[in-house]
C-alpha cells in the first residue's frame, strides 16, 4: 500500500521522518509527495534520499486557496490525486510518524469496509462545536444528525480504492474548493457568534466528518485501530 503525504517548507523534515518511518515500519512502497512552498533543493535532497520510489508533484493552484497552510485544500488535493490514481493508499500527515509493524494493517482496513477513519471519542469532539453555520448548509448536512456526530481525524486515513471511495473524495474535494466551505481558519474564536456552540472552524476535518455522516461511512472508535 502506497503512502501519500503533503507539506510545505516548514515540515519538510517532519515529511522526510515520516518516510523513513514508512520504509521501517511499513510497506516501504510509492511514495506520492505533495509539496508547496518547497525551493529546488527539497525536490533534489528527495530524488537524492529517495530516487525514484518518492514521486514529488507540486500542488497546482486549482483555487484561490490552494497553497494557504490555515486551510489545509492542499491535503484534500493530495488525497484526490491519490484516488485519482486508481489504488489502494495510506495518507497521513506530514507530522506523523509510523512508529511499529503495520502487517495487519490491510487486513483491518478489509475488515472496516475497505476503509480506516478514525473518530474521536469525546463528546466534546462533536461537529456542532467544530463547525461553521455555512459549512453545515453548504455541504447539505444542516441538520441535528450532522451536528451530532463525531469528528474525524483527518490527519490519518486509508483507503481502498472503489467508485464509493472516488465519489466521496471528489465532493470532499469539490467543497473544499469553496473558501466558505474550507474557511475560515484556526485560531478564528466562535466564528457564528459567541452564542454559537461552534467554537472553532476545522477546514478539511469538518468536511470529512460531515461527509463521513452523510456516506454512512461512520466507524466506531477502536482504541487498539487508533493506537
Amino acid at each position: 500500500m502506497r503512502l501519500t503525504t503533503v507539506t510545505n517548507g516548514r515540515f519538510f523534515f517532519n515529511a522526510v521522518n515520516l518516510i523513513n518511518s514508512y520504509k521501517i515500519n511499513s510497506f516501504d512502497e510509492e511514495v506520492l509527495f505533495f509539496g508547496f512552498d518547497l525551493t529546488d533543493e527539497h525536490y533534489s535532497y528527495l530524488k537524492h534520499k529517495y530516487g525514484d520510489q518518492v514521486r514529488a508533484e507540486e500542488i497546482e493552484n486549482v483555487c484561490p486557496h490552494a497553497k494557504d497552510p490555515r486551510l489545509f485544500f492542499y491535503k484534500v488535493y493530495a488525497i484526490k490525486k491519490s484516488m485519482d490514481a486508481g489504488e489502494d493508499f495510506l495518507y497521513l500527515d506530514a507530522a506523523h510518524e509510523i512508529v511499529r509493524p503495520t502487517t495487519e494493517l490491510k487486513k483491518d482496513i478489509s475488515d472496516r469496509d475497505g476503509r480506516l477513519i478514525i473518530p474521536y471519542g469525546s463528546e466534546m469532539l462533536r461537529n456542532k462545536h467544530w463547525v461553521t453555520k455555512k459549512c453545515f448548509e453548504k455541504t447539505g448536512c444542516d441538520s441535528e444528525r450532522y451536528r451530532e456526530s463525531s469528528q474525524y481525524a483527518a490527519g490519518i486515513q486509508a483507503w481502498e480504492f472503489s467508485s464509493e471511495h472516488q465519489a466521496f473524495v471528489d465532493e470532499m474535494y469539490e467543497l473544499m474548493m469553496d473558501v466558505e466551505v474550507a474557511g475560515p481558519p484556526p485560531r478564528h474564536q466562535y466564528p457564528d457568534g459567541p452564542s454559537s456552540p461552534c467554537i472553532e472552524h476545522r477546514m478539511d476535518q469538518a468536511v470529512f466528518s460531515l461527509l463521513i455522516a452523510k456516506h454512512g461511512f461512520n466507524q466506531d472508535f477502536d482504541l487498539d485501530i487508533a493506537h
